[in-house]
């Protein structure tokens, strides 16, 4: 049907092609193109493709370019200095005389994105001051969740990451250190993961999925026939989605993109961008096993394969062709690392200090400040410019009063497609399971459309479909960083986190009801998860549990400001990408800014740095020369 179409449907199709991208994980920034241009080479071009162009001539390439963006970075840093990559320590003595200017600018919540917009601001000399004020006890354990959960035994210490777990396209947290003046990779490990997954389905078929071709070979075409032929088709369809939706879409560098751009029409017109993912698997692939295989990331954006563009195909080209790395000591090394770049930059991080209003002139719609607590007493922050970093959904029902919100937010709020939440367990395990579990293990049903029932809707309405009757019809997904990183665990020993897939909170439902159903949820994926587990050759698993940590939606939305606790903020349909995602710019308060994953571009960890950076620029570009007075439209 796609050969079939007219050409004016064809180019409106494009047009929302674009739109689907910017909203993926990948996305890089449109109304900046010009200042993002290299970055989103190096996230789009510098990659080594198997079987594609020449290997030594693209790591070099991408070493050029990494060269260039932290040399830029630290350039827009400190543009008196020629070098490309300075100290912390230099960074200090830079700002001993504090950051200059007359502004100042409080950022609500230090997640990653809010550690990263109020390290921009400070950096650019621009403001007096910047206050960050976070509601839990540590940084990084805001919107942007990097946080973990420590254990202690005899044996020693058991660490458990309790937000992300993949880190995808590394050259995205490079750059945001080198806007700062640093070079990340001499702060930290980051250490690629092999194999990249352990799948187990239900009726005991195994794979490991890596970069071994004769290996990989070797398993898909147990499969089906002709399996890893099939897959190498699949793949080359997606790396073209990814390739030559950055330079068409993104960077809207059109002078260097007419090269890619008659194979990505040929790819669109073969494959249709925005058929549903399963329908485009079902172009490659004849089994639920190969389908599900190559699915199982829509979890990611909030969306089933069933309801999910075809496009995010380039999930899959992100992680089986870029690769998936884990920085050594968590992810929280991350956050810490921003934070003490903050602390050198003279930005004050006050902790334990909840926001409870976002304060705007009811006339001016401008805002004032903020109101929280320290220490139980109440006080008022005066700002001229303000960052929110919690959800924002959450942010905008619980922060703003009604003449401050958004036009229709009442009806928008009711619309929202919401991601799934999940129920999380963190086990400290006395023995290790290397045969089962590898860094990263994927359990999928066999009854793959089933095991999607119920994970997006409403909890009260999907019971059924929620509590599964048999415990195979649930996909899971486990990580057991010891494997890359054996300080997670006392040796011998595991560090194991489960995450299943939920729906996110029935607000219909009682706090008490909303208790109950989760203690049945809990109590299901418990013993389901466990005999998947013994299923798989862990048969004393159970026996080996020495501590145990549990979250539910309910537990991730008081925590976090989630609104229905879902863990990767609004969705990402058709109806809420790009343009059609709220901006991070408040459309009525003129000096409101959102950054995090429910505001453009997306959810993900390097999404929301890249949104850090157009926060920034956008409220750099936007301060007045001699005025402490934000700009109004």
């Amino acid at each position: 049907m796609a050969r079939s179409i007219s050409l004016p449907l064809f180019l409106a199709a494009m047009c929302a092609f674009g739109l689907i991208i910017m909203g993926a994980m990948i996305s890089s920034s449109s109304g900046h193109a010009s200042h993002n241009g290299h970055l989103a080479s190096v996230l789009g071009m510098a990659r080594t493709r198997a079987g594609q162009g020449d290997a030594t001539r693209m790591r070099s390439l991408r070493r050029q370019m990494l060269s260039g963006i932290q040399k830029r970075g630290a350039d827009c840093a400190t543009p008196t200095r020629q070098r490309g990559v300075y100290t912390r320590a230099e960074i200090l003595q830079d700002n001993a005389a504090g950051m200059g200017g007359d502004l100042s600018a409080v950022v609500v919540g230090a997640g990653v994105g809010g550690l990263a917009v109020a390290s921009r601001l400070a950096k650019s000399g621009k403001f007096k001051n910047v206050t960050i004020l976070e509601k839990n006890a540590e940084a990084g354990s805001g919107a942007g969740r990097l946080a973990e959960i420590k254990m202690k035994s005899q044996q020693g210490e058991y660490r458990f990451e309790t937000g992300p777990s993949l880190m995808l396209l590394p050259d995205v947290y490079r750059s945001t250190f080198a806007k700062l003046g640093l070079d990340l990779d001499s702060l930290l490990e980051i250490k690629r993961v092999m194999p990249a997954f352990k799948v187990h389905f239900a009726d005991g078929v195994k794979l490991v999925l890596s970069n071994d071709e004769a290996d990989m070979k070797a398993q898909l075409d147990k499969l089906e026939p002709d399996g890893y032929a099939k897959y190498k088709r699949y793949m080359d369809s997606a790396n073209i989605n990814l390739d030559a939706g950055l330079p068409l879409f993104i960077e809207q560098d059109f002078s260097n993109a007419f090269s890619l751009l008659p194979k990505f029409l040929i790819n669109a017109l073969t494959h249709w961008p925005l058929k549903s993912h399963i329908d485009n698997l079902g172009e490659f692939f004849e089994t639920d096993r190969m389908k599900a295989l190559f699915s199982f990331q829509d979890l990611y954006i909030g969306l089933s394969p069933y309801d999910s563009p075809g496009v995010f195909n380039l999930l899959q080209s992100i992680e089986y062709t870029d690769g998936i790395y884990y920085p050594v000591g968590g992810f929280t090394r991350i956050a810490d690392e921003l934070k003490k770049a903050c602390e050198s930059l003279g930005i004050d991080i006050v902790y334990d200090a909840p926001v409870s209003e976002i304060s705007v002139d009811p006339e001016s719609k401008v805002a004032k400040g903020v109101q929280f607590s320290r220490n139980g007493n109440p006080e008022f922050l005066p700002a001229d410019m303000v960052v929110a970093n919690p959800d924002l959904p959450w942010a905008e029902k619980n922060l703003l009063q009604e003449h401050a919100k958004r036009p229709n937010f009442d009806r928008t709020d009711k619309n929202w497609k919401y991601s799934s939440s999940v129920v999380s367990f963190c086990w400290a395990v006395d023995k290790s399971y290397p045969e089962a579990l590898g860094h990263h293990s994927l359990f999928l049903s066999n009854n793959y459309k089933k095991s999607w029932e119920g994970i997006f809707g409403n909890q009260g309405e999907n019971v059924e479909d929620v509590l599964k009757k048999e415990y195979q019809d649930f996909n899971f997904y486990v990580h057991t960083p010891t494997r890359t990183d054996p300080s997670c665990s006392p040796e011998g020993h595991d560090s194991i986190m489960v995450l299943v897939p939920a729906p996110p909170m029935d607000e219909s439902m009682s706090v008490q009801e909303q208790e109950a159903f989760e203690a049945k949820l809990v109590e299901q994926a418990r013993e389901g998860v466990i005999r998947r587990f013994e299923d798989a050759g862990m048969k004393d698993f159970r026996d080996h549990i020495v501590q145990e940590a549990v979250r539910t939606p309910l537990k991730w939305k008081e925590m976090y400001n989630l609104n229905r606790g879902a863990v990767f903020g609004i969705a990402h349909p058709m109806t809420q990408l790009s343009i059609f995602r709220p901006g991070p710019k408040h459309p009525i308060v003129p000096n409101l800014y959102y950054v995090g994953a429910s505001a453009r571009p997306g959810n993900g960890v390097p999404l929301v740095l890249i949104g850090a950076q157009q926060v920034a620029d956008t409220m750099l570009a936007q301060l007045p020369s001699q005025s402490t007075v934000p700009v109004t439209p």
